[in-house]
């Protein structure tokens, strides 16, 4: 699941579907779903462009990518961490 402050979809502009829900984390908080934003596009390095769904969270949140993204990010983060793992 990506998700994305409200705060800044509505800085970068992004045409949105209004939808409502809640999602609950880890530690059992509610947090509101106001919108879906679709097609985004975003890059993880400097040549790898990736477009995605974000869900629009209202209150305090993280951009968070959710599960297809993880390895892509892990390999980014061992790579500026000096790790030679890939």
């Amino acid at each position: 699941m990506n998700i994305m402050p409200e705060t800044l979809s509505i800085k970068l502009q992004l045409t949105t579907r209004e939808i409502s829900m809640n999602i609950t984390g880890i530690g059992g908080h509610s947090t509101p779903i106001v919108g879906l934003a679709e097609g985004i596009q975003f890059c993880i390095d400097k040549e790898d462009k990736k477009a995605a769904n974000f869900f629009i969270a209202r209150g305090k949140v993280y951009t968070v990518l959710g599960r297809p993204f993880w390895p892509i990010i892990r390999f980014v983060w061992s790579y500026q961490n000096h790790e030679e793992k890939f």
